[in-house]
């Protein structure tokens, strides 16, 4: 999956709307303040996509 750059905030916003979850909000500013400084946008993208998957499969 590529990211091109706003996608992911996009993506977290509509997904944030939808599911009003303050613990995957959590996970999400955790994801990337760790991953900001270390990797590149599409690595970002990948761990943004994996933990909404996880959160959305706890629906």
């Amino acid at each position: 999956m590529v990211f091109k750059k706003g996608d992911v905030s996009d993506m977290v916003n509509k997904i944030l709307d939808i599911t009003q979850n303050e613990n995957l909000e959590k996970q999400l500013i955790e994801a990337s303040h760790k991953h900001l400084k270390e990797h590149s946008p599409a690595v970002i993208g990948s761990a943004y996509y994996n933990i909404i998957t996880e959160a959305l499969t706890d629906l």
